[in-house]
Parts: C-alpha cells; structure tokens; sequence
C-alpha cells in the first residue's frame, strides 16, 4: 500500500487469473504465477529482481520499495534464470530455500550475465556459508530484522553500486 498525506492510501491487491474450464472454473498452477511484476508504473530508479517462493512476503517487499524500484518477482529458480536472460537489473534478490533447488545456484548463472553484473543480496530464511557471504553484497537473515531495515539495506546496496558504476 502507498499513503500520501491528505489524498489516503492505495491498497493492491493481487489475485490469479481464474481458467474457465468444462465444468466450472479453476486456478492456474503456481509456475503459471511466476512472472509477477510489482509497481507496473514506470519507475524512475532502480530494478530489482526478488526471487522468492513467498508472494505475500515479496508483494511487502515491492510495496515497501515502491517509487523507489521497480521490484520483478521469480518464485522459482527456472523462472529467475529466464528473466535474467531477458533484462538487466541492478539488485537481484534471492532467497535460499526455493522449491526448486538452493537459491545459491543462481549465482552462478548470474555471474554468466556479463557486464553490467546486478549485485546480489541474499534475504532467506537459512545463513548461507561464509565462502558465498564474501562473494554477495549483503546477506539478510528474515528472521532477525524488521522490514524496515530490509529496505534500508537494499536502498544501501542499490546507492553504492550506483557510485561504483558513476566512479
């Protein structure tokens, strides 16, 4: 949701497309599901992909960045790897535990992207391994921070890899 002081507050609200079927009416499957993109508007700012099985945390998370990112979602790891070959992001932000394997597997293919490389966060649930952590830009465990934190750290990150690319 978005408030702006003296106009009230926008509430979103996502929902799937229903398919008509012979006998009544039924929802897609979840891969149907992966391409959700937050904050359609154009943004002036940063694009971030967040590769997270859990929408509702991801739709908080676009929420909380919007007007400042464009946040595109990837609820699972096949569909964050098509969606990288297809755009360029500055952040991509990946949780570890993925119904289709280790989130830390993308970034190997991540590293395959050629310039510009997007940094990398890691917002999950586990700890990854000190040999990743030196290898990504922040590592978040969920459980320990407000959300508010969370946006501040991906701000921080995006911020610096601006002054990294403009140096």
């Amino acid at each position: 949701f978005t408030t702006k002081t003296g106009q009230g507050t926008i509430f979103w609200v996502d929902l799937p497309l229903a398919e008509q079927k012979t006998n009544g009416w039924s929802l897609p499957d979840a891969s149907a599901l992966a391409f959700v993109s937050r904050n359609d508007e154009v943004v002036e700012g940063y694009s971030i992909l967040h590769v997270e099985e859990d929408l509702d945390f991801s739709n908080m998370l676009a929420a909380a960045l919007h007007g400042r990112a464009h946040v595109t979602i990837a609820r699972t790891l096949a569909d964050a790897k098509v969606i990288l070959r297809s755009r360029l992001f500055d952040l991509v932000v990946i949780d570890i535990g993925m119904p289709d394997g280790s989130g830390l597997d993308l970034l190997k293919s991540i590293k395959g992207l050629g310039a510009p490389e997007p940094k990398v966060m890691i917002l999950s649930a586990q700890e990854p391994p000190p040999s990743v952590t030196k290898k990504v830009a922040k590592v978040i465990v969920k459980s320990r921070v407000h959300e508010n934190i969370i946006v501040r750290s991906i701000m921080d990150v995006l911020n610096q890899h601006k002054k990294e690319g403009e140096s």
